[in-house]
């Protein structure tokens, strides 16, 4: 086991794994891990199975793998598995990579897109500001919600955005081209932030005014304005999840950013290189999942293959 801090249950082990990993990470990510590591040691506890990261065995992570994940996709098992790995061999457990666990191909494979008839329908939807500026920002431009939430005045440059994403210290900047759309939704809402902003400075008038591009307003009689913090879901239950109650499509924030990557992708004139480095991913693999490479897409590049074979067949035989 790492030598260090002294760990007496799985609560103390995940401080000390949180705490080190937190150098390295947004602090909207830290949370997210808290969250779904405690999930995974309760369920270990309420089952009267180990739940010591350094002595957890093959018992448990089988408990979890056909108990407590079971219903999940396996893309998600996979994932599960493979994070909660990292806890377990901060400890000295290795006991995950030495099972050589194997996960099948997920049965539902464009369960993260909408689908190109639901695209148009939901670019077509009558929104208000703040809905279509984060529709436009994450289905037309691939950004990710918390990028939305980012993103400052000063980031709007002439023709293309600066877009801070992941990564340690203060995250990766990438630089994103406009779409035709982009000035035009732009346009419509700066003309909606400088409202609340009038509005906010007549009962205050030296109210503080975010740089956050994107900015919430409450109250009518004294109206305050703020931004969107990165920790929050706010911004979400504002847009989306309003959107999705005025029309008969489920889908999230991710959903919506990797259509933006599959449609450029399925237009056939855009190479998965060019995406990658729309969305900010290091590698074209990261990628390749975010757009779907899945087994109808290969019965389709292999069909095309057949007929590529055909005509290559048909032409030798007429010379």
């Amino acid at each position: 086991m790492a030598q260090g801090r002294k760990v007496d249950n799985w609560q103390n082990a995940l401080d000390i794994f949180l705490s080190e990993i937190a150098k390295n990470v947004e602090p909207y990510t830290v949370k997210k891990y808290r969250w779904g590591f405690s999930a995974f040691f309760r369920a270990l506890d309420e089952a009267g199975l180990e739940s010591n990261p350094a002595r957890i065995g093959e018992r448990e992570i089988r408990f979890l793998l056909d108990v407590t994940w079971r219903d999940l996709e396996s893309s998600t098992r996979k994932w599960y598995a493979n994070t909660f790995s990292m806890v377990l061999q901060r400890f000295g457990n290795n006991i995950i990579p030495e099972m050589k666990l194997r996960f099948p191909q997920d049965a539902r494979t464009n369960v993260d897109w909408l689908t190109p008839q639901q695209m148009v329908s939901l670019l077509d939807f009558p929104f208000t500001p703040l809905e279509l500026i984060v529709i436009h920002f994450e289905l037309s431009l691939g950004l990710r919600n918390v990028e939305v939430k980012r993103l400052r005045v000063q980031d709007i440059k002439n023709g293309h955005i600066e877009v801070r994403g992941k990564g340690s210290d203060y995250g990766k900047w990438r630089t994103v081209s406009f779409h035709p759309d982009t000035q035009y939704v732009l346009d419509i809402w700066v003309a909606e932030r400088n409202r609340m902003i009038v509005e906010a400075k007549q009962y205050k008038p030296n109210i503080e005014v975010p740089d956050n591009l994107i900015i919430w307003k409450r109250y009518v009689q004294k109206p305050q304005i703020g931004a969107y913090t990165e920790e929050s879901n706010g911004l979400s239950k504002i847009t989306i999840s309003r959107i999705r109650e005025r029309i008969d499509i489920d889908f999230a924030n991710h959903t919506l950013r990797r259509t933006f990557g599959r449609s450029l992708w399925l237009s056939g004139k855009v190479k998965v290189e060019t995406i990658s480095k729309i969305y900010g991913h290091n590698d074209t693999a990261t990628t390749l999942d975010y757009i779907g490479v899945n087994l109808d897409d290969m019965s389709d590049a292999l069909g095309h293959l057949s007929d590529y074979q055909k005509d290559l067949k048909t032409n030798r035989k007429k010379t």
